[in-house]
């Protein structure tokens, strides 16, 4: 999720028999694992971008699930299957996320195990290349902070996901970055700050902190997927489609289409109901009352005999 200046690109919205293409065969499929990958009314194809939008800019390759599998990529095992969570500098209370919220997101989203990391400074480090933005403060360079992680990654980590609430810069001709990763490497970092309501004018109060954390919740889990070799998503609206703007990764759902969903769990292997059961109560406990909504339908399609 980031934004740039690269040259247009010519998207065209795929066709359902490419969508069906894409998700691949599941007839020979456990039942729970046909129903969970089924094309139906829940997905939403992906629309044609706005000229700010990210597909607007970026020409990405067609990844289907097929082509994810012959494509290496890292695969949680029985000695690395933890995500880890490491802040950089400090998260003041009320300002940010909560790094618990954060952790319980994950965990329900992926099914494996989420810890956090003991903070580390950003400001202080030397070895991190920053800009200033004037009234809006320093930026750090993501590929600075991600050599710097390499060094915090433990033993039975399948990554480490560096959060901040400073902006970031991946390179000079970027304005900014919300978030980079390498899959390679299995580290990413992204900021948080450009979600906060301080950052766009606005006050702190129950709507903005639901919105702040949605935002916040959306990026983790986007930015993790590419640990995982999933590329942005061409298919449906899905919360791995590529984003330049607050207001477009505003309109992205908070839920993996059956192309992504597929992928994540030829590598998870969670179990369906379970997953959905730990989200519905995430969303419940913090008014995400659209995204409840969603995943109630999904866990009836799951659960009808």
């Amino acid at each position: 999720m980031a934004r740039g200046q690269d040259a247009p690109a010519l998207f065209r919205v795929p066709t359902r028999e490419q969508q069906l293409a894409a998700v691949g065969p599941l007839d020979k499929l456990p039942l729970a694992e046909q129903r969970a990958f089924e094309i139906t009314s829940d997905f939403q194809t992906i629309r044609a971008p706005e000229p700010a939008d990210w597909l607007a800019h970026h020409q990405e390759r067609r990844q289907t699930f097929e082509s994810f599998l012959r494509t290496p990529h890292n695969l949680p095992s029985s000695v690395a299957n933890t995500i880890y969570v490491l802040p950089l500098d400090d998260f003041e209370e009320g300002k940010g996320p909560a790094l618990a919220d954060l952790q319980e997101f994950a965990g329900a989203f992926f099914g494996l195990p989420v810890k956090m990391l003991t903070g580390i400074p950003l400001a202080s480090n030397s070895a991190i290349e920053r800009r200033s933005r004037g009234e809006d403060g320093m930026q750090y360079l993501t590929t600075d902070i991600l050599k710097v992680m390499l060094g915090y990654v433990p033993k039975n980590a399948f990554c480490v996901i560096g959060v901040t609430m400073e902006d970031l810069y991946p390179e000079d001709s970027w304005n900014f970055v919300f978030g980079q990763a390498t899959y390679a490497n299995r580290v990413g970092v992204f900021s948080f700050k450009r979600y906060s309501p301080e950052f766009n004018g606005e006050e702190w109060n129950d709507e903005t902190r639901r919105r702040m954390l949605r935002r916040s919740c959306q990026v983790l889990v986007h930015e993790t997927g590419h640990m995982f070799g999933i590329t942005h998503c061409v298919w449906f609206e899905c919360i791995m489609c590529g984003s330049n703007h607050l207001g477009e990764s505003d309109s992205r759902p908070m839920h993996a289409c059956p192309v992504c969903l597929r992928k994540l769990h030829s590598s998870a292997k969670f179990d369906f109901a379970t997953r959905y059961r730990k989200l519905l109560a995430f969303y419940e406990k913090h008014g995400f009352t659209e995204e409840a909504a969603w995943v109630k339908k999904r866990l009836q399609r799951l659960t009808v005999p």
